[in-house]
This record gives structure tokens, C-alpha cells and sequence, in this order.
């Protein structure tokens, strides 16, 4: 099983928020890339609005079965 994601911030009581795999999927934007992922729950969701002020935050993670190829300048050949 997945350890939970520890999330932590200034001011903020800290929260352990179980993986979800087999949460709704959303398609979202990562940079210039449209992917699949999945939401990481309320709770979750509730403390990241809390902690970035901004209503209608959610923690979503990329579904298994997503694909995002590196952007090369970052990631050269050979890099690990």
C-alpha cells in the first residue's frame, strides 16, 4: 500500500491524506500538457483551499495509466 502524502504548511495544522487510485478523474493542466488524473478526496481538498486561500482548490495526483513525456531542455538524454 501507498504511505500516505504528509502535507504540511506555515500556520497550518499538518494532514495525512491517504492515496486515492481509484478516485474520480479529471483531466487538468500540468505546464503546457492536458493529463488525466485523479482527485485526492474532500479533506484534501478543504486544507489546500485553506492553506492557499483560494476556494475551490483540489489535491490531484496523475492516474497510473497517465503518460507526460519530459520537456527534453529539462531531461536530457541519458539523465535519470
Amino acid at each position: 500500500p501507498d504511505e500516505p502524502l504528509r502535507l504540511r504548511a506555515p500556520g497550518a495544522e499538518p494532514l495525512e491524506a491517504p492515496v486515492v487510485r481509484d478516485g474520480p478523474h479529471v483531466r487538468v493542466r500540468c505546464w503546457d500538457d492536458y493529463i488525466t488524473a485523479v482527485d485526492q478526496g474532500d479533506a484534501a481538498a478543504a486544507w489546500c483551499a485553506s492553506v492557499l486561500g483560494f476556494e475551490g482548490a483540489r489535491l490531484v495526483r496523475m492516474a497510473d495509466e497517465g503518460v507526460r513525456q519530459c520537456d527534453r531542455r529539462f531531461a536530457p538524454r541519458g539523465s535519470e
